[in-house]
């Protein structure tokens, strides 16, 4: 039986930092997961950040707070000697998951400060290497992968009625080459800007720090990143190399008809594709149901997104180049249908995705490995790792 401080609050972000619910879809899943350890658990809407939730938050029976996204940190409080960030008001042990990129422009609050009673997972472990470059480290940083929600047993592949699905937002690179280019007018930014990409596109899934580093030394450049506009200008040049990456996949995938959520202007398409517009995470997981196959292009070097395990634990095969992150979890293990870097070899991977044997074994044990590793509970025992090293606030361990 646990004790005095048995609930975790879960802190639901403004809906303007959600638009597809994948946030909540997230949050609602761990909750279950807390729920299953042991753990009472309350919901907190962070729109509505009035004394009644301050004083919530702050109630002896709150062990711990949990911010997918990590907004928590955007939100202050009125007290009495003034406005104060509400996660330093509340003296709560805080779990918090970065999904972006700390270089990304709305980041900055969120990840202003390390804070000792946070512990902070982040989706691609350099995402802590480059935050330590302007933040003090004083909190717990470990990597994660998204939890994958439960979902119903899969479909049969030949009841399934999506034969390849792509999930994927593709902007225009060129307009982030020509932002950085608008933005900042010395010629060293503009050989950064393709030192950087050209070493990215062309080298691997290396962490983006230590390309970073890499062109820097070869071009004898420092960069400051305690400025915000160097942050910023890193944020082009990775939003650059994410959207190339994605560009060089449709292109490759412009041969073969495929149903594509997402997409964008001037996307080259197969006359027999399908196109459908963004939408809500947890319809999304109904499409990964149907799919055979779920063509990949993941965000970060070194992640394993919602977008490669979720379809596995839907029971879809799934294509996709390698990250650094799969290359260590999967080594062992055939759990997808690996493409190169650059997707050179997508129509051979995508002729191996339909042979019957291949499919069955690779789907089946990338099922088990998804509803194993990937569970909510065992993501959610991971988080308690670290949360359980931290004294309750105020009371002692029972």
């Amino acid at each position: 039986m646990r004790g005095v401080q048995d609930t975790i609050a879960l802190v639901m972000p403004p809906a303007k930092a959600d638009p597809h619910d994948s946030l909540r879809l997230g949050a609602q899943t761990y909750k279950a997961a807390f729920e299953e350890i042991g753990y009472r658990t309350e919901i907190f809407e962070l729109s509505k950040c009035d004394r009644a939730m301050v004083d919530g938050l702050r109630s002896p029976r709150i062990r711990a707070i949990f911010s997918d996204g990590g907004w928590i940190n955007t939100v202050f409080a009125r007290t009495a000697d003034g406005k104060k960030p509400l996660a330093d008001v509340l003296e709560k042990p805080l779990v918090v998951l970065i999904n972006d990129s700390p270089c990304s422009h709305w980041m900055g609050p969120i990840l202003e400060r390390d804070r000792p009673n946070q512990s902070t997972f982040f989706l691609d472990a350099d995402f802590a290497t480059l935050w330590t470059r302007w933040v003090d480290k004083v909190g717990a940083h470990q990597a994660y992968i998204p939890a994958c929600p439960t979902l119903a047993p899969p479909m049969r592949d030949e009841d399934r009625s999506i034969d390849r699905l792509v999930v994927v937002s593709l902007r225009d690179p060129e307009h982030f080459r020509d932002l950085a280019y608008e933005h900042f007018h010395d010629d060293v930014y503009r050989r950064l800007f393709d030192g950087i990409a050209e070493t990215a596109l062309s080298n691997g899934p290396h962490p983006f720090s230590t390309i970073c580093d890499e062109v820097c030394h070869a071009l004898n450049v420092s960069l400051n990143y305690m400025a915000p506009n160097i942050r910023l200008f890193l944020y082009i040049v990775d939003y650059y190399i994410r959207n190339r990456r994605r560009q060089m996949m449709l292109d490759q995938l412009s041969r073969h008809s495929i149903t594509l959520v997402g997409g964008g202007r001037g996307v080259r398409l197969h006359s027999d594709s399908r196109v459908m517009p963004p939408m809500a995470h947890a319809d999304l997981l109904n499409l990964y149901r149907q799919a055979r196959s779920v063509i990949v292009s993941p965000p970060y070097s070194g992640a394993v997104t919602e977008r490669t395990v979720q379809p596995m634990a839907a029971g879809a095969l799934v294509v996709a180049p390698p990250t650094s992150l799969s290359n260590a979890l999967f080594s062992r293990e055939f759990l997808f249908v690996k493409t190169a870097d650059d997707f050179s070899d997508l129509d051979a991977c995508l002729d191996s995705a339909r042979d019957p044997v291949l499919r069955r074994a690779v789907t089946e044990a990338a099922f088990a490995f998804a509803r194993r590793r990937f569970s909510p509970t065992a993501t959610v025992r991971h988080f308690l790792g670290e949360l359980d090293a931290q004294p309750l606030s105020g009371v002692p361990p029972t």
